[in-house]
């Protein structure tokens, strides 16, 4: 009987886990799997996010979720402007991605040293009235601090997915993504329209991190563990998927939660490891195809 509840409250974890996983990967999906820009330092602006929300909180004590809402609109222009800096010297000038990668390498590694000699190496955590609040549900606990994550990941990704499917801008993000010269024609602008699609994918590392702050303390070098789960979730929900994201988060944070369990949280992380291979290996187009 214990084990049964054991089983249950890690399923129900694990589910809500993989709303969260949504949120932190669901930028990526629209940057990496519709616009093909290898962004590897996405998990960085969620963690800059996170920094900015803990600074928000300490000064005038505001919720980081709240916090992490406040500051998508400068991270929407953040990523605006950066794609235009990406598309001008590196997108336009080489035909190899390699370039780009380096770009986003080297963002990384800048911003992770910045963040150190900011506030050092420890975590950081913050405290909110929910932070230790449950629901229970017979044998069920359903924690308060991962329970809204997964209704901000399920939000982002339906807002997302309306926006990209019905919305004119979103229509020609994805026409883009198919066939740019063939946009031009009917009198799109690509540049345009891709700034605005970075600028999305930006904004949404903001929200993330104000929830990656609500659910867990953070350290400056916290994103390389975000990277791999970014990117299996991306490649797992499909490239350029808008719904893809959030069930494969799901199915990555079961995983998870169930290998925590049988065999200790130290072998949970190589989880997102594991599935990115065999999903690469097994079916490279993952569960949806654009």
């Amino acid at each position: 009987m214990l084990l049964a509840e054991l089983l249950a409250n890690s399923l129900i974890i694990g589910l809500l886990l993989g709303g969260f996983y949504a949120i932190v990967s669901i930028g990526l999906s629209i940057s990496f799997g519709l616009m093909g820009v290898s962004n590897i330092a996405h998990p960085t602006f969620i963690l800059i996010a996170s920094y900015l929300v803990f600074l928000l909180n300490n000064s005038i004590g505001m919720d980081p979720i709240i916090g992490g809402a406040i500051l998508a609109p400068p991270f929407f222009a953040l990523g605006f402007i950066l794609y235009h800096f990406y598309n001008k010297f590196f997108e336009i000038r080489s035909e190899s991605s390699l370039m780009g990668l380096i770009f986003f390498f080297a963002l990384l590694i800048l911003s992770e040293m910045g963040l150190v000699l900011s506030f050092g190496t420890n975590y950081i955590s913050t405290y909110t009235q929910y932070t230790m609040e449950v629901v229970n549900m017979g044998v069920l606990r359903i924690p308060f601090r991962l329970l809204y994550p997964f209704l901000a990941g399920l939000a982002a990704t339906l807002a997302l997915y309306f926006f990209f499917s019905k919305t004119f801008i979103g229509i020609a993000a994805r026409a883009v993504a198919q066939d740019e010269q063939a946009t031009m024609l009917m009198g799109c602008n690509p540049l345009t329209v891709r700034r605005i699609a970075f600028g999305l994918s930006i904004l949404t590392t903001a929200i993330a991190g104000g929830l990656l702050l609500a659910v867990q303390p953070v350290e400056p070098f916290l994103d390389r563990q975000f990277i791999c789960r970014a990117f299996a979730v991306v490649i797992l929900g499909g490239m350029g998927s808008l719904l893809g994201p959030l069930l494969a988060g799901m199915v990555l944070g079961v995983v998870e939660s169930f290998i925590a369990i049988f065999f200790g949280t130290g072998w949970s992380y190589a989880a997102s490891f594991g599935i990115l291979l065999l999903v690469l290996a097994l079916k490279p187009s993952g569960l949806f195809r654009r």
